[in-house]
């Protein structure tokens, strides 16, 4: 329960800097829309972590299809949070410069790979496991 609070608080925390940065950052800067979009995905991994801790019990057997598909899409969008920073990070060092197309591409990679583990180990249990009394391993 201790990881739900912190979560939450996270997600409390993240969700004050994204009103205080929609209401105090300029909309039109290149940088700004990379940034909300960094909030805005770290809030639903967190939300997405904290349903998956609440769904992670013997009590919620029946919900056992949504705690697999909450586990693959929170593994499926784990390295979009890094790449957003690398983004942000550029955005902000070359404002007007648009993103070269091999730096997109070898961006990309690491989405394919993980979408490819992330929704084979609902089947083969590469990245994560739920047995059959909906326990997350």
């Amino acid at each position: 329960m201790l990881i739900v609070q912190l979560n939450f608080f996270m997600l409390l925390l993240l969700s004050g800097i994204s009103v205080h940065a929609w209401y105090k950052l300029d909309r039109k800067d290149p940088a700004y829309q990379p940034f909300f979009r960094l909030l805005s995905m770290t809030m639903l991994i967190l939300l997405l972590e904290i349903f998956s801790d609440l769904l992670n019990s013997e009590l919620y057997l029946h919900l056992i299809a949504l705690h697999k598909m909450i586990d693959m899409l929170g593994f499926l969008l784990a390295p979009v949070v890094p790449v957003l920073a690398v983004l942000y990070v550029y955005k902000r060092i070359c404002r007007y410069k648009k993103i070269p197309a091999g730096i997109a591409l070898l961006l990309s990679l690491p989405f394919v790979a993980n979408a490819i583990f992330s929704v084979g180990s609902i089947w083969f249990h590469w990245i994560f496991t739920i047995d059959a009394d909906n326990l997350y391993q």
